[in-house]
């Protein structure tokens, strides 16, 4: 924490593409040279939790997710397979992806997909026109 230079270069060292990617996340408003906002007040402890798989350990997704009573519109951004380590790459599977749809659709609410796979992690602030078509088109599918 507080190490920028450190974190840049340690990140544009590591083998793993999702470390260098976190350096600027794809976001054009900043520099590489400053700490993008993102970071400046991230909690290490949230990034243990995902690490370590115990962040949803007392909240079971399932149970939640047969649960949504409202239509759902998923993007789906950037995600792969470090060939390296076959380790996860993005927040979200395909197969994860393809499961969240199944069991909000169990429960009868209306899912849109996008998949987009080039987009940021944080798509809507990287390329805000972009996330607007998408929400606007899957918008325009709901009833008044």
């Amino acid at each position: 924490m507080g190490d920028w230079e450190g974190f840049r270069r340690a990140a544009a060292a590591a083998s793993s593409p999702m470390a260098r990617y976190f350096v600027t996340d794809g976001l054009p408003q900043h520099s590489a040279d400053e700490i993008p906002q993102h970071l400046k007040e991230y909690d290490p402890e949230w990034a243990r939790a995902f690490w370590e798989g115990t962040v949803g350990l007392n909240c079971p997704h399932e149970r939640m997710l047969t649960q949504v009573r409202t239509p759902v519109l998923l993007t789906h951004h950037m995600r792969g397979i470090a060939p390296e380590t076959g380790d996860r790459l993005g927040a979200l599977s395909d197969e994860q992806a393809a499961q969240a749809r199944l069991l909000m659709e169990s429960a009868g609410v209306k899912v849109g997909y996008e998949s987009v796979p080039d987009a940021s992690h944080t798509m809507h602030q990287s390329d805000p026109a972009r996330y607007v078509r998408i929400f606007t088109r899957w918008a325009a599918t709901l009833p008044e």
